[in-house]
């Protein structure tokens, strides 16, 4: 996979998501505490460190705990995301 990052922005980690309405996308999270959401390699979405509100965390039902919810200004980003808990310590660097 290759995807246009800003200049001396290093991938710190990546995943695949799936949202609520079941799309499956591609979640980075760069140096430069950016998140990207991709979909077939093509940016779809960016959100800089400095938008975020607030992240919750959730559990979608008994079976899945992995829910996260990001609250930006303008739009709230809820998706499911495997080893959660190693995502938290990550995205809490964010704000």
């Amino acid at each position: 996979m290759t995807v246009d990052l800003k200049s001396n922005e290093l991938v710190i980690k990546t995943s695949d998501i799936k949202t609520d309405d079941g799309k499956i996308l591609k979640l980075i999270l760069t140096s430069q505490k950016r998140i990207y959401f991709l979909e077939n390699e093509i940016i779809i979405n960016e959100i800089n460190s400095s938008d975020i509100i607030d992240i919750m965390y959730y559990n979608k039902n008994f079976m899945n705990k992995n829910g996260v919810n990001i609250i930006t200004d303008n739009v709230e980003y809820k998706f499911t995301i495997k080893n959660r808990n190693k995502w938290e310590k990550s995205f809490s660097s964010l704000y």
